[in-house]
């Protein structure tokens, strides 16, 4: 493969940054911007290539080692700023952001990006979905490939959440959903096309909580990964629409209704909420978990057909 020496700049969305050679944009992951590095091409897409970073010849200051030990070239696809100092990787999602908007939008925004409470940049997530290889061992996709990874110290996962989990052979091709709930109990779901969910592990729903209200979410249904952004989420929504009683709120891709919840409580019994998602599963999660709130509405429908017939 073609290897260059290129000199690092802006960061792109997805965890790479722009650096050009002989007019040509290439997108490098694994490199921050200012470094000098040498970077192998990994996709030619005409007038922009693809590459990654293999040799760091110019460190930047923000340049650490990596917070995970499975992440980077040659390995799994997770972490894509394992190697950059926290601080420094909010600083670039933030630039990220100001980028897009300005581009798409027109609109000039100048912020920061925020850690989610007092975690750290490790050990935060709550679940992660897993493949099984040929050899019957789970594992994690390198990144764009088939490949898989079969190291599972991925960083972003608490200790113990997959212990066990390497040294056990299952189906090859099926998926294993791993939850740590918020209860702080175990779920292993396995899952293949041809073959209803097996519990291997736990339950089959998991229990989440949002201030006082529980919910049982489905391992393989979708919640919020990071343990906090649920709580945080709905509370930046309750904020941020300011809902009075008596009014109707509609949330659109209600999923499991965290955000339903939010709104009930500021409509009231004499407002109205209406979630819609068309995932039967998390409708009826929210229908079990709102159950005692009677001026929420949820509907297992798509938004457009939902929104027409009013």
């Amino acid at each position: 493969m073609t290897e260059l020496i290129l000199d690092v700049g802006p960061p792109a969305n997805g965890g790479s940054c722009v650096a050009r050679h002989d007019g040509r944009v290439v997108f490098v992951r694994y490199a921050l911007p200012g470094e000098r590095v040498r970077a192998r091409i990994t996709a030619e897409r005409g007038s922009y290539w693809h590459a990654e970073c293999v040799e760091v010849l110019e460190a930047a200051d923000g340049r650490i080692a990596s917070l995970c030990p499975i992440a980077g070239v040659d390995g799994a696809g997770c972490c894509d700023l394992a190697f950059a100092e926290p601080a420094a990787a909010r600083a670039l999602k933030a630039e990220v952001v100001a980028n897009q908007l300005g581009r798409l939008g027109g609109y000039d925004w100048h912020g920061e990006a925020e850690p989610l409470g007092e975690d750290g940049p490790t050990g935060w997530r709550s679940r992660v979905r897993l493949e099984v290889g040929a050899d019957g061992r789970a594992g994690f996709h390198r990144y764009h490939s088939d490949k898989l990874v079969t190291d599972l110290r991925c960083g972003q996962l608490p200790a113990g959440m997959t212990k066990g989990l390497a040294e056990q052979t299952r189906r090859p091709g099926d998926q294993l959903h791993v939850v740590t709930d918020d209860d702080g109990v175990r779920h292993v779901v396995s899952t293949s096309r041809n073959h209803r969910p097996q519990v291997l592990e736990g339950d089959y729903h998991a229990t989440q909580w949002v201030g006082r209200r529980r919910w049982r979410i489905p391992v393989t249904a979708f919640w919020q990964a990071h343990r906090r952004a649920a709580a945080l989420y709905s509370a930046l929504i309750s904020d941020w629409a300011q809902p009075e009683a008596g009014m109707t709120a509609w949330d659109l891709y209600g999923g499991a209704g965290i955000f339903a919840a939010a709104l009930a409580d500021g409509v009231g019994t004499s407002g109205e909420v209406v979630s819609i998602d068309t995932s039967r599963a998390a409708t009826a999660a929210a229908r079990a978990a709102l159950v005692d709130l009677p001026q929420v509405s949820v509907r297992t429908d798509s938004v457009r057909r939902a929104l027409a017939a009013q």
